[in-house]
């Protein structure tokens, strides 16, 4: 192969990875970003926002009157993403903490109603406490509780997410509230807000194709839905005492009506550590969209925008704080759980995170003080608007492989749901097993390579969802043995697990085997009826996986002896 340069290319400046890395970043950046603009144009003798004077398509894309188109695509995106599958694992468990955490969350919001009216009391208006209580970050929640959770709680994340959309609040506020064009406008309201989100649903099931296309859409249209927010608030009103002041007292609220309940449910009803409910004590942005929602309402005979002139405001305030401070909520709930209850943790986590348990206790069973300085408890750190804090899925273990249980497990369609790019291995060692751009193949033994079907299942998989928004290298090999010892520079540690995907010509010999049939024989026998193929040349693209040491050889062992695995992936 021809040698090439190998300095590194220009990769960018790193915008969206800062913006993950501040929580709740994607919207609450371009949010203040926004109302800092707004805030120099309106104070500087222009006397009306940026985007107001430039006029469109700027004025939609940035301004308020955007707002409700951007909302229509979230819940067009967020139906794509829901199954009937989803309703069937939070059913187990997880339906159970949301339920705890809206039930008290609409009581409340009733009773303010009823009892002080829309004006509220001790300055929070009846409308900006629902669109609070009744809001939570659906998206935070998966990024914090990804080190402990298991199936059912992950299957909360879509139901979470219908519930963090605003058209229950605003179902709710439609009770107390009427609209200019009575009973009739507001349901078709209700309707116009149903009708994207089922429109998704249907589509999403039709066609899975339509659900990976769209999987990331609320990811794009945040930044969006931030700059809109932002082009309301005046940062010099916004800065008062008196609005600081009602923004600390209702995150107070906030916060005992989405923790006491739904924490005494998930530790003493269903017996859990108690995560799932401190996970889901930060604000949705989306409940930022609200006020203006129900602004031309009537309530007691006053328009909304009357009670919600500083709502966007306050609840900035709100987001901002509980984001922030979710995180670290939940690392000290877990922090006391498994200090004191050992015995506990070992039932809950020794069959779905045992790798847990060992960071968390010595060799002795002691506690460590600092296992929070793991790797495993920095990704409660790292969370994100979308899945992008490197977790590995694997399915089966070598160790089993080796031994000849070549029985498919999780079907391709469950691996695809929160990975896109790996190796493996399908349901009867049916070739090799070749995961990439969301796509599942398999690399038979008569040497045809062809897409696999959603319900097929993997016998052994190792997969991850590729972050393609990192630094490129060129770089030229003349063996394997070459390329293994040109990537040690891009590892800063041998106890992680890394992945590349290196695109260009090549030169390989790769290998399949025949699918068997039960009784299966040990993979020593089968292997020696495998078959090789060599390419000379070839355009596509080459996967390779690092395995640490301290899993070689045990539960996490990868398909080689050596610490890389590669596979080509595409021709």
């Amino acid at each position: 192969m021809t040698e090439t340069d190998e300095n590194k290319r220009f990769s960018g400046i790193g915008i969206w990875k800062l913006l993950n890395e501040v929580p709740a970043g994607t919207m609450f950046v371009p949010l203040v970003i926004s109302s800092i603009i707004v805030t120099i144009t309106v104070h500087s003798g222009l006397g009306m926002s940026l985007w107001d004077y430039l006029g469109e398509p700027m004025k939609s894309m940035f301004g308020p009157s955007g707002q409700m188109l951007v909302i229509g695509l979230m819940l067009f995106c967020t139906g794509t993403m829901i199954t009937g599958h989803d309703f069937v694992e939070v059913g187990e468990r997880g339906i159970w903490v949301i339920f705890a955490r809206l039930l008290p969350a609409y009581a409340i919001g009733a009773f303010v109603f009823v009892y002080y009216g829309p004006n509220g009391f001790a300055g929070i208006d009846a409308i900006t406490l629902v669109c609070c209580l009744t809001s939570a970050n659906a998206a935070l929640y998966m990024g914090i509780i990804k080190p402990y959770a298991d199936e059912p709680d992950r299957g909360a994340f879509p139901i979470m997410l219908i519930f963090s959309m605003p058209l229950l609040p605003f179902i709710f506020l439609s009770y107390f509230g009427s609209g200019s064009g009575g009973f009739t406008s507001e349901m078709m309201q209700v309707l116009s807000l149903l009708l994207p989100f089922f429109l998704g649903v249907l589509l999403g099931n039709l066609d899975p194709k339509i659900k990976q296309v769209f999987k990331g859409g609320n990811t794009i249209l945040l930044p969006f839905l931030g700059f809109q927010f932002g082009s309301t608030i005046d940062l010099v009103k916004a800065f008062q005492g008196e609005i600081i002041l009602v923004a600390v007292l209702l995150t107070a609220i906030y916060w005992a009506v989405t923790i006491i309940i739904p924490f005494i449910v998930d530790r003493y009803v269903l017996k859990r550590p108690g995560y799932a409910a401190m996970g889901s004590t930060a604000l949705a942005g989306v409940s930022l969209v609200l006020p203006s929602m129900v602004s031309s309402f009537s309530f007691d005979g006053q328009l909304g925008s009357v009670f919600t002139s500083n709502s966007v405001s306050i609840l900035a305030f709100v987001l901002l704080i509980t984001n922030v401070l979710s995180p670290f909520f939940t690392k000290w709930t877990m922090n006391a759980y498994f200090k004191h209850h050992k015995a506990d943790a070992e039932r809950v986590f020794s069959d779905t995170h045992p790798e847990l348990l060992a960071a968390v206790y010595d060799e002795n069973g002691n506690y460590r003080n600092h296992h929070h300085n793991h790797e495993i408890f920095s990704r409660i750190f790292r969370s994100r608007s979308h899945d992008e804090d490197g977790t590995l899925i694997q399915v089966s273990t070598l160790n089993a492989l080796m031994e000849g249980d070549y029985r498919g497990s999780k079907t391709v369609k469950e691996v695809l749901k929160d990975t896109d790019t790996g190796v493996g291995t399908y349901n009867g060692l049916d070739g090799e097993a070749i995961i990439y751009k969301g796509h599942a193949y398999v690399g038979r033994a008569d040497g045809n390579v062809s897409e696999m079907g959603p319900d097929e299942t993997f016998a052994f998989s190792i997969t991850t969802r590729f972050n393609d928004n990192v630094d490129e290298d060129e770089i030229s090999f003349g063996s394997i043995e070459d390329l293994k010892t040109k990537l040690e520079k891009y590892l800063d540690s041998h106890n992680y697990f890394f992945m590349i995907k290196m695109e260009g010509i090549f030169n390989v010999r790769v290998r399949s085997n025949f699918k068997q049939k039960q009784p299966y024989e040990p993979l020593y026998k089968v292997a020696g009826d495998q078959r090789e193929f060599e390419y000379q040349d070839i355009e596509g693209s080459v996967i390779g996986i690092f395995s640490p040491n301290y899993v070689r050889g045990g539960s996490g062992k990868l398909h080689s002896r050596d610490k890389w695995n590669f596979c080509l992936s595409l021709a």
